[in-house]
């Protein structure tokens, strides 16, 4: 199951991923994800039985994050640019999340969430509540915004 987003929701993709992890008895490890830069892949790849695992350099490593506007004052959240959330839900369910925020340069211009899970209900159910934790979690919310030219991507 995969979800997209523009890529100016990068932060609140992030803010309600967060949120969606933090609830009651569910666990998480953060996997990083080293040499993504310019690698066209998806939890298919990462998780294929091939021998071509780790092809073009992809390997695991530090998250990767950058600092996304936030609030006002320049306050900024740290979002994950490329990273594996493997989770442990409370009645032992397993379900790995792919996080890739957009890279204009390099042609991706949205963020995408890649979900598998032991339970093909439980990854459409993660899914859905990560999108919905992400409008309710919106840092925009609440905000007078000022925007200049090309704020949210060419066209």
């Amino acid at each position: 199951m995969e979800e997209n987003w523009p890529g100016y929701e990068h932060v609140n993709v992030q803010a309600g991923l967060d949120a969606w992890l933090a609830s009651p008895g569910r666990a998480h490890a953060l996997v990083g994800i080293a040499g993504f830069q310019h690698a066209v892949f998806g939890l298919g790849e990462l998780l294929g039985q091939d021998g071509e695992r780790f092809h073009h350099g992809l390997r695991p490593g530090n998250p990767a994050t950058v600092n996304l506007a936030s609030g006002p004052d320049g306050e900024v959240r740290a979002c994950q640019r490329c990273a594996i959330y493997l989770v442990t839900e409370p009645d032992g369910n397993r379900t790995a999340l792919l996080l890739r925020g957009s890279s204009p340069e390099f042609g991706t211009p949205h963020v995408s969430m890649q979900v598998v899970s032991t339970d093909a209900a439980a990854a459409a159910r993660a899914a859905a509540e990560i999108r919905a934790a992400g409008i309710e979690h919106n840092v925009f919310r609440d905000q007078v915004l000022s925007f200049g030219q090309e704020v949210f991507g060419h066209g």
